[in-house]
Parts: structure tokens; sequence; C-alpha cells
């Protein structure tokens, strides 16, 4: 049986078929069902089919409630609108036989998984939308031979947790896809080398990105916008650094849109290639580091240079710097910096902008700008300083200025603000501001009234309450337009008559007041002369009184003096911070342990000076820091019986131990040898040491500390008695607590008289010292109680290192 029409034939096949009871492959039955009849076709149930020309359709599936793709979807569709449904998966043939569809919508469903081969059929698809779906990865495989001619993907609102690899190294693959969107989705770090080459157009908002390395775009030469605003949604974080060059590979970006962040400055090194930069929503408050640039420096024609950095031009030689962080962006025509927490301009702040035309900068905090910031980008036509804290906007010329919003400030004037300064401008708002109606008003009354025909003025009409007076109190609420412009007086000039007639008569009277003031205060220095020399006189005799009765003040106590003085301690401790372990763990616990022995003791003395249980030290231990404060040492010093150095290499290498010693060696000329007692902890080199230790060495007492720790005794029963001699008869604890002399130096004087005196002679070595080489054997002498330890050795078996000694003496 033949058959004329096609339809009848299919028809006829197909009930042979089903009467035969022969099984038909399920990729039949589809093409079987997209298939024409006479140029009609079948549209899906609830679809909407229509034309799309040169005999394709468009297939819009849009919001059905459907749970799957339909299956007699015609074969020549073009266009294909499934989203907004319930579709869970996109199992393999479902969309076979649809070779024609170039755009394929399948957002705002519950897709969780696409099978390999489910996208064969679809070479030619040239958008695919993927977004506010349950997908958890996207891969070259999933997308299979899609993804040899798309130019639009878009992955946004998914369960994205990594940066998909879309980057086919091959270069088979997404070699045309131009715009990338990957936007709103858990996605943390962003790596490089998996956004494809031919990118265009990306759209990275609203991650979970904080820091963006400087390889992210790397090779990524075709990059012409990015978008990475930030996201609204609690529990995202935002982005907070942009590390220097991250654009260096991008020689063609043209847009950045960095809005609603948490960056605190302005990136650096943008390409200049960028026409249009929106940072507005950050946290910058500075556009610039450093201080402002004066008129007198921008004068000197100062530029930045292909490094980054500012030189005189023609000069050769690095100057301050001129302009901020975006005056390199020539080619900047829009600029977004509102909501961000910027407070004042700098007058180079959009220093070679010459080719910006919109700047926004409202909804911030300013309220301060110098009358130059917006005249240097020339070609200025839009600008938006609505929403700040603005009482007074004065400006130079804007020759250029078609639209200005100051809505919403706190404008009191806006200086001489008149059609000549502005001459191209055609829209402005003033409203919402409170202003002083006064004689400054005139201009600004004179633009809104005479040139309303010129410009459009918002919300400005004859009884606008948007445009009223606020101060003074007598016009309060009264609109601008119906105020007397010649009746707009200022407080000076109402009191100019008032001063001009009382001038003559007040000008004797002022003389007269000048010459009784000058008189007086002449006689009241000299009475403060008289008063601080009586001062001055009385307290030198009192000092000549105090000394006499000090120098007879002193008790006999263990067979030495005891002065009546009071101190706060025994001994001040100076250590370096690194040898401090060792004064609390070693030092302190020994001068314990030593002390009670090495002291003569009478149990059966009732009144005895000294017994077991008030003979402990005060003891302070304090650690050297990189600055001294000298009146802190004074005090120190001052404060204690004795000071104790630990002297060592962490002592010598610590920047503040010269200053420290010379204030040492200069307040203690005039007092006794023992006042200051030098440990030599370590083998200290004699050339090493610096002069006013090796002063210290020879005029006051000095001991070292043995190398074998096991070898010690003699040290102890040397130093202990020295330490106990003339102690405070008190039972406090000891001080162990290391505060630090570490302050910030005062200033010195103009002649700083601690200071290492190159004229002055360098001490010899003591001359018991011994000098036996490198390796030094113990003091044959033991010295008792009380004994003085000036220029001594004892305990110690390794001495103080030699340099110049002979090494065949060792």
């Amino acid at each position: 049986m033949t058959c004329s029409i096609r339809l009848p034939c299919l028809v006829f096949i197909s009930l042979v078929l089903r009467c035969s009871s022969v099984s038909i492959d399920t990729e039949i039955s589809r093409r079987l069902k997209r298939q024409t009849q006479g140029g009609s076709f079948i549209c899906p149930e609830e679809c909407i089919c229509t034309d799309y020309g040169d005999n394709s359709k468009e297939v819009n599936c849009y919001n059905t409630g459907r749970g799957s793709i339909p299956l007699n979807i015609p074969g020549d569709t073009v266009k294909l609108n499934l989203s907004r449904n319930s579709i869970s998966e996109i199992t393999r043939g479902i969309l076979d036989n649809l070779h024609e569809v170039l755009y394929l919508d399948l957002s705002h469903n519950d897709i969780e998984n696409i099978e390999l081969t489910a996208f064969k059929d679809l070479a030619k698809v040239t958008l695919l939308d993927l977004s506010s779906n349950e997908i958890k990865n996207v891969t070259l495989s999933m997308l299979g031979p899609t993804a040899l001619k798309l130019e639009v993907l878009r992955i946004s609102d998914t369960q994205l947790r990594s940066m998909p690899d879309l980057h086919d190294r091959s270069r088979t693959y997404m070699t045309k896809l131009t715009y990338l969107t990957i936007s709103n989705n858990r996605i943390s770090v962003l790596p490089s080398g998996r956004i494809p080459p031919s990118v265009k157009f990306l759209d990275l908002s609203c991650l979970d990105v904080r820091v963006l390395k400087t390889n992210t775009f790397s090779g990524l030469e075709n990059l012409e916008e990015v978008t990475m605003r930030g996201c609204r949604r609690t529990g995202r974080k935002k982005l907070e650094v942009v590390e220097r060059g991250i654009f260096s590979s991008a020689a063609g970006l043209q847009r950045l849109d960095f809005s609603g962040n948490a960056l605190k400055r302005v990136p650096a090194e943008l390409p200049i290639t960028l026409i249009e930069l929106d940072l507005s929503v950050n946290r910058i408050s500075d556009l610039k580091e450093g201080e402002c640039a004066t008129e007198e420096v921008l004068k000197e024609n100062l530029y930045r240079n292909a490094a980054g950095e500012f030189d005189e031009f023609g000069g050769g030689y690095l100057t301050r710097p001129v302009g901020s962080d975006l005056s390199h962006l020539s080619n900047l025509r829009i600029l977004k910096l509102n909501g961000n927490p910027l407070t004042s301009l700098c007058i180079d702040d959009f220093l070679n902008l010459e080719n910006l035309k919109v700047l926004n900068m409202s909804g911030c905090t300013l309220s301060l700008f110098h009358p130059h910031t917006f005249v240097y980008p020339q070609n200025l036509a839009i600008l938006d300083l609505s929403g700040n804290q603005f009482m007074r906007f004065k400006t130079q010329s804007l020759s250029a200025l078609e639209e200005l919003y100051l809505e919403d400030n706190i404008l009191e004037q806006v200086g001489s603000l008149n059609r000549k300064k502005v001459p191209s401008l055609k829209r402005a708002d003033f409203a919402g501001n409170k202003w002083r109606c006064d004689c400054q008003l005139k201009p600004f009354l004179q633009l809104i009234r005479y040139h309303s025909g010129e410009i459009d003025f918002v919300n400005l009409h004859g009884y606008s309450v948007h445009y009223a007076c606020a101060f003074p109190l007598e016009v309060k609420g009264k609109p601008l337009l119906t105020l007397d412009i010649d009746a707009l007086v200022c407080d000076s000039e109402e009191k100019v008559n008032i001063v001009a007639i009382a001038a003559p008569a007040s000008l004797g009277l002022i003389i007269i007041i000048v010459v009784i003031i000058i008189v007086v205060a002449m006689r009241q220095d000299r009475r403060r002369i008289a008063k601080k020399r009586a001062a001055r006189a009385a307290a030198n005799a009192k000092i000549g009184q105090q000394n006499e009765a000090f120098a007879l003040d002193f008790t006999s106590t263990m067979g030495t003096t005891l002065e009546r003085r009071k101190y706060a301690g025994d001994a001040a401790v100076l250590c370096s911070s690194l040898d401090q372990s060792w004064v609390t763990d070693r030092l302190i616990p020994e001068i314990r342990r030593h002390g009670n022995e090495a002291l003569p003791y009478d149990k059966d003395a009732k009144n005895s000076t000294l017994s077991r249980n008030e003979g402990r030290l005060v003891l302070n231990v304090f650690t050297v820091g990189k600055n001294i404060k000298i009146d802190r040492l004074s005090k120190c010093m001052d404060s204690n019986r004795r000071v104790v150095i630990v002297v060592s290499y962490n002592f010598i290498e610590e920047d503040s131990s010269t200053l420290l010693l010379n204030v040492i060696r200069e307040r203690s000329v005039d007092s006794p040898e023992d006042s200051v007692i030098i440990l030599v902890l370590g083998a200290v080199a004699w050339s090493s040491m610096p002069q006013a230790l090796k002063f210290l060495m020879v005029e006051k007492t000095f001991i070292q500390y043995p190398q074998d720790a096991g070898n010690d005794a003699h040290f102890w029963e040397s130093l202990c008695p020295q330490l106990y001699r003339q102690s405070t008869l008190s039972n406090r604890r000891e001080n162990l607590d290391g505060e630090k002399l570490e302050y910030w130096q005062q200033e010195e004087p103009s002649e700083n008289i601690f200071a290492e005196k190159e004229d002055e002679t360098p001490p010899s070595r003591p001359p018991n010292w011994n000098t036996g080489g490198r390796k030094m054997r113990m003091g044959s002498k033991i010295y008792e109680s009380g004994s003085t330890l000036k220029g001594s050795t004892a305990g110690s078996r390794y001495g103080i290192i030699d340099e110049n000694a002979d090494d065949s003496e060792h």
C-alpha cells in the first residue's frame, strides 16, 4: 500500500506496529512525535509555541508546574524555555534530536543531576542557563557538545561549593564562551586557570570570597567587565582585600564593579583602560595615602611616572606624592563612590581624570572639600553629592557641569554660585537643606529665580517647603522664592554704622587701657622675679643644712656603716630580657639561701640589729628594653641602695645598654665603690665592652659568675655579704615581676651629656685582673663576708676574654 500524503503513512505504520504488538525503540518514538504534518506541528501541553522565523519555533513552557521535560517538543525548536518548573533531573535521551536549539533556559527548577550524554544533540546551543537549581558541580564532560559553541553560561544561585573548572587546555571546548555568571554561590576560593581565556564578561557577585589573590585572573587577556558585588545575605563574607596587580593580565578591562563589599581603600594598580569603576557602599575613608597636596605643589607639575612613583616633570628626582590612587585612570568616565565613610576630599583626589563625566559621591559623610577638587576633572558633567553633611558649597568654575545634586545636606550657603560658574548646568537639586537667608545667599537666589527656565530645579516652585529658610529665626520656614533679595542683610552690615561712630571716641580709651596693662604686667614681673630669688636662696640654705646633717647621719651595723635614709629597695638588678630567667631562677634563690649563712647572728642578743627574720633583702628586677626613659632610670637608682648590673652578650647587644651605662656612671660618680656591682655573666671580650662599662669596672665593684656551675660556692660567698651590707631592716618580699625600663625616651637636651666621650681616654683593665688568656683559673684568694669585690674574679673559672692575649699562654 502506497501513501501520497506523509501523515497518513506515518499513522498507518504506527497502527500496524501497535496492532502487531512490536516494541518500538524510545528514540524512534520521540522522533515520530517531533515530526511535522504539512507545515503544522503538535505543541506540548500547557506550553506556548510560536514561530521564530526561518521555519523555526520558540517553545515556552515557563511556569507550567511540570516535573519533567515534555517529550513532544518540535524538532525545529530554536528557543526552548523550561524555567520555573519542578524538573529535578535531566536524563539521557530526553533532549535528543533537538539539533536546532540555540537558547536553552532551565533556570529556577529543582535539577540535582544532569546525566553525561543528556546534551549530546545540543551542539548549536549558544546560551545555557542553569541558575537557581540544586546542581553541586558543573564539568565539561557534563556539558558535552554544548560547550562547543556556547557563548553564555549562567550558573548562579546553585549548590556549588568550589569554582568549576571550565578551562579546556586542549582548546576544543569553551573557546567561544564570552559571558560567564557564577554569582550567589558558596565559593570561598577562586583558583587561577579555571575560567576560559575567551571570557569577556565575568560575574562573581555574592560569593564567599574575602581576598582576591594576585593570580586570580591571570591569563584572562580578553576580560572587559568584572562584576563582584557584595552579598546582602547574612553569613556570607565580603571582599576585604584586593592584592596589587590583580588585573595585570587584563589589559583591556573597561568596567569594574566592587560595590557592596568591605574594601577599606581603593585597589592599587587598577588598569588604565578602565572606563567605569564602581566602589560604592564599601568602607573607604580616604582616596589616597598621606597628606593632601597643596596648591603650591600642584603648580610644580608633579605627576605619577610609569613605576607608580611621583617625580617632578623634567626634574628627574623624587618629590612628595601628588594625586590619589585613582589619578592614573585617565580614561575613566564613570566613578561611583557613594555610600563610603568619606569625610573630606583633597585638592588632588581627582587629578588627571580629564575624561571623567559622572561622579557619584552621595550618601557619604562628606563635609569638606577644596574649591579646586572638582575643577581638575575638566569634562565632569554629572556630580552627585546628595545626602552628605556639607554646610557650605564653595567651588571654582565648573564649565562642563550639566547636572548637580546637593539635596539632603545641611547647606546654609553655596558661596558665589552663579550662572557664570556653571554655564552648562541643565538640572539641579538643592532641596532639603537648611538655608541661612542673609546677604551671602543673594547669588544663589538670583540663580534659582532668574534662570529657572534654563535649569530644571527639582522640587522648586513658589511655595516649596523643600527650599525654605532655616536661619535667622525671623524668616524661618519662609520659601526662598518669596524673599526680597534687596532686603537680605548680614549681621556685619547692620553693625557698620555703629562701629563707624564709636571708633574715634574709643580709640583714645583703647590706648589708655593698653598702657595700663603694660605697666601692671611689668610690676608683676618684678615681684615674681624677687619671689623666685628669695625662694632659691632659702632652698640653697636648706640644702646646705640637710647635707651637713646627712654627712653625720650614720650608724654602725655589722662592722660597716648603715645610712638612716629609707630606701624602697636594697638593690636594683638590671639585666637583659634574655637573662631574666637566670636572675629569677638562679640568682635570687641563691641569695636567699646563702644570705643568712653569711650574716653574723647572735641568737642571745635581744636587740640585735639584724635578725634572721628581718634580714631578707628587697630586690627589684628590671629588664632593659629598646628605649630608656632617663627619669625612670634615675628614680630606680634613687629608690635602691645599690645597683647590680648583669653584664652578658645579651645585655651589650641591647640598643639602650650604652645609654643606661652612661647614666649610671654619671649618677654614681660620688657614690661608694660598692654602690654599683657589675656581675659578669659569661665570657665577654674587654674590647667589646662599652667605654662606660670599662670605667665602671675600674671605678666600682665587679665579680664574674663561674662558667662551671658546680664550682660557684666562692662566688656566692663573696656576693651575698656584699648585698646584705647596709640592707634595709624589713621583712619585705623580693619584687620578681621583671618590671621593664622600656619607655619612650624623652626629648634629649641640646648637648647629650650621656653620650660616649670620644676625647676621654679609655681605662685600662684593673691591675688585679687576671690576663692569663681566655681560659683563666680560679683566683687563689677566697673573700670573706663583707670584703670588697673590686677587681675580683673570685669563684670564677673563666675570666673575661682577653682578645689581645697570645694563644700560647692559654
